[in-house]
């Protein structure tokens, strides 16, 4: 059973009682997010590992799973193409590094944090260098796609601001454009509607809330300065 722990930004927290595994690769998750179509909103579900955190990483997995509800990307449905999940969690790391400040370096450390040794240490490793060269490699075709992995494209976004606008609009798109997706949605929200679960008003309201308004992440980014090349690339040194 799950217990109330709190809320986190306004959407509320729950201790789940079991590990949670990672939608991606199948590894143990701290956390995750997900909708609740009764209330029009979001929750975050923490598992009991999530408290014996250290406190940076815990912060960046909170903002982390709020960057995924306030850029309405969330990697719930089961279809999603497995690139276009990686560039969901990408895009959800890279909102939680603008947050907390943190470089590119020591998010590689948090993100390969070993939940099983609860140890987190910073290694000094320059993971700049090691993404660098892979994305040279990339372009020069000597990696392919299926290969690109969250850490390849949170560096590419890093880099280039006008990438981060165009794979955050492609990636928007495909979710809230993709039609399947959008049925089971609609599909699932009519189903609750039905049972009684909420009123026609609310069932209309949420009608809209499948589909929300895009993040602008022209203002956020120029509230923290990274709008500015100079200053967000000091973050890959």
């Amino acid at each position: 059973m799950n217990v109330y722990f709190g809320k986190f930004n306004g959407l509320n927290l729950y201790l789940v009682p079991f590990s949670i595994k990672n939608s991606i690769n199948g590894s143990i998750a701290p956390a995750y997010i997900k909708p609740n179509w009764k209330k029009g909103t979001y929750e975050i579900f923490i598992s009991f590992r999530f408290l014996l955190l250290p406190k940076i990483v815990k912060k960046a997995i909170m903002e982390h799973e709020f960057g995924h509800y306030i850029l309405h990307l969330i990697n719930y449905e089961e279809n999603i193409d497995v690139n276009i999940r990686k560039t969901i969690e990408a895009l959800a790391d890279y909102y939680a590094c603008c947050k907390l400040k943190i470089n590119f370096n020591t998010w590689c450390d948090i993100a390969s944090y070993n939940l099983k040794i609860l140890r987190f240490k910073i290694t000094g490793n320059n993971y700049c260098n090691i993404y660098e060269n892979r994305l040279k490699r990339f372009e020069n075709k000597e990696i392919i796609e299926n290969d690109i992995d969250i850490n390849d494209i949170l560096y590419r976004i890093f880099k280039d601001s006008y990438y981060l606008m165009n794979i955050y609009n492609k990636v928007f798109n495909y979710i809230y454009s993709n039609k399947k997706i959008f049925k089971q949605n609609l599909k699932q929200l009519k189903n609750n509607y039905l049972k009684g679960m909420f009123t026609r008003e609310e069932y209309l309201s949420l009608k809209l809330y499948i589909k929300p308004e895009q993040f602008n992440w022209e203002p956020f980014l120029n509230e923290i300065g990274w709008d500015n090349d100079n200053e967000r690339l000091k973050y890959l040194q």
